[in-house]
């Protein structure tokens, strides 16, 4: 319940920040107070009462992109029981092309920016600016004081995506290939690389399937 006096407060004050000519607002609500219920509502809004043509939603991961959608898909109008998506076209970005009849459109920042500058998708160029940038501040903003690096998962969307992460991140941080190593699953295994000495002293990467239930976050991490 405590979530829709948030929702009610913020809207009322989002209306009459507008009502006195504003173009500018900030809403800020604590995590769990109904932020994407509260941001939805005013979105119907903004297009049912106050002509918006087309509203950009932006999120910061896909999985959230996804959530927002059902947020949409979900909302039912107070003024005619319609839900959001049978009244108006909502469309979550999952390529380049954007529907020119979509009332919202959701996207990532990665491929908002990716359209803004012309590319047919997000370019590897990004995620070795997010690198550096993490590279730059995880010991001076993040983890100041730290001086070995915290294990870091980054995920890909298939192998080749991954490869060229890890590739990408020995590069920004000038490492070797212990630095950075690709975790693999496969239907419920991980898979683990081994370095192992042979008899005439040559070291050589073993690589076996453990099933994953069986091992703890350190052991996958490791």
């Amino acid at each position: 319940m405590a979530k829709f006096v948030f929702a009610v407060e913020a809207i009322t004050g989002l209306d009459k920040s507008f009502a006195a000519g504003l173009l500018r607002a900030l809403i800020q609500m604590a995590t769990g107070s109904g932020k994407t219920y509260t941001a939805v509502n005013f979105i119907y809004r903004l297009v049912k009462y106050a002509g918006a043509r087309r509203v950009l939603f932006l999120v910061d991961r896909g999985n959230l992109g996804r959530q927002t959608l059902k947020e949409f898909q979900q909302f039912v109008s107070p003024v005619n029981n319609f839900k959001f998506t049978e009244e108006y076209i909502v469309q979550h970005l999952t390529s380049n092309t954007l529907d020119k009849s979509a009332r919202v459109v959701i996207g990532t920042i990665q491929r908002i920016y990716s359209m803004l500058k012309g590319e047919k998708e997000p370019a590897p160029d990004q995620i070795r600016t997010v690198l550096a940038t993490f590279r730059d501040k995880v010991f001076t903003e993040m983890f100041p004081g730290r001086t070995d690096l915290p294990k870091t998962l980054i995920f890909a969307k298939d192998d080749t995506h991954a490869d060229d992460i890890v590739r990408i991140c020995r590069e920004v941080f000038g490492k070797g290939n212990d630095f950075c190593q690709k975790i693999t699953y496969r239907t419920g295994f991980v898979r683990i690389v081994e370095k192992k000495r042979q008899a005439d002293g040559k070291e050589v990467e073993e690589i076996t399937w453990k099933r994953a239930s069986s091992l703890s976050p350190e052991e996958i991490l490791s």
